[in-house]
């Protein structure tokens, strides 16, 4: 899709294999493929580009920068996921708190298989108090941070099921619908059995007495009592990410034709492993490639630009 030919380009533009562009890499970068800018051009589009003024232009900061501002869509559902954070309404929450609920195992780069959910964890929780080390997030701080997540996801309902799945909202139409949240079979009074979803469980406990009060607070008579299907993890998102790192939380992780073909869980898990090798050494393969093509291309700069000082210098020398 276009993001990945993009992301390509980006590569080949980055002569020094440093997985950011400087504004010479970025000057030569567009004139290679025909955009040509003059010098002031090229430094009012980089300051546009390098948001966080360090310099040089990551690949999200270009992507984010050429996209420019998210849907509306996409707006509502992050500011609804902080609002369920922020449950004092203070309008911050800390980062052990992101630490003990955020689910990354639904993360695009994780459910792709390029880096880890403990990875995805790490970098989603670096994304915040490394300035001021404060120990809380804002709720600009948890925005920013989506923007560059949502420049690198190209439909809005791929969006949306991954933010409803990350942080328990329920909702959502066909296939953007919550699949994260705890579902449970309710008995009322009279013995009528129903299964229930509990709505916005990121912060309900895994005990009877926590779902139960939670599906009370939905509307629901739950005198009969309340049971969960089959094997209930009680345990929190962090936990269960230590104990499963490549493991999702929802049954979706695990295809459904394998499951009906009886292939165990551990059958499941290796056959996943490989595969995620396997697209990983053909990435590693054409990246190599595209470094050396950078290189040759970097090479033949060099002598061009050689070429064309000596030329001048001969200019100068008749005049």
């Amino acid at each position: 899709n276009g993001i990945h030919v993009l992301s390509r380009v980006l590569r080949i533009m980055d002569d020094s294999g440093d997985g950011s562009l400087d504004r010479e890499e970025l000057r030569y970068g567009l004139k290679d493929y025909g955009v040509e800018c003059s010098v002031n051009e090229v430094n009012d589009l980089f300051r546009f580009l390098d948001r966080d003024q360090s310099g040089k232009v990551s690949f999200d900061e270009f992507i984010v920068g050429l996209r420019g501002p998210m849907p509306r869509r996409r707006v509502a559902l992050i500011e609804r996921a902080f609002a369920l954070l922020d449950r004092t309404g203070d309008g911050v929450v800390t980062v052990k708190d992101l630490e003990e609920v955020y689910d990354p195992s639904f993360h695009p780069d994780v459910k792709s298989g390029r880096i880890t959910a403990a990875q995805a964890l790490r970098e989603f929780l670096n994304q915040f108090d490394s300035a001021d080390h404060d120990g809380v997030v804002t709720k600009d701080e948890f925005i920013e941070y989506y923007k560059s997540v949502s420049a690198s996801v190209n439909e809005d309902d791929y969006f949306e099921l991954m933010m409803r799945n990350a942080w328990h909202i329920s909702g959502g139409k066909g296939w953007c619908a919550n699949t994260s949240n705890r579902r449970v079979l309710v008995r009322d009074a009279a013995g009528h059995e129903t299964i229930e979803e509990v709505k916005d469980d990121l912060w309900t406990g895994a005990s009877q007495a926590a779902v139960k009060d939670q599906l009370q607070q939905q509307g629901l008579q739950v005198n009969g009592g309340v049971d969960f299907f089959g094997h209930c993890d009680n345990t929190t998102p962090a936990q269960r990410q230590r104990k499963y790192p490549n493991q999702s939380t929802i049954s979706l992780a695990w295809p459904e034709e394998e499951t009906k073909s009886g292939m165990g869980r551990t059958q499941v898990e290796a056959k996943v492993k490989r595969e995620r090798e396997r697209a990983r050494a053909i990435r590693n393969g054409a990246a190599s490639r595209v470094q050396a093509q950078a290189r040759a291309k970097l090479a033949q700069r060099t002598v061009q630009l050689e070429r064309n000082k000596a030329r001048r210098s001969a200019i100068e020398a008749r005049w």
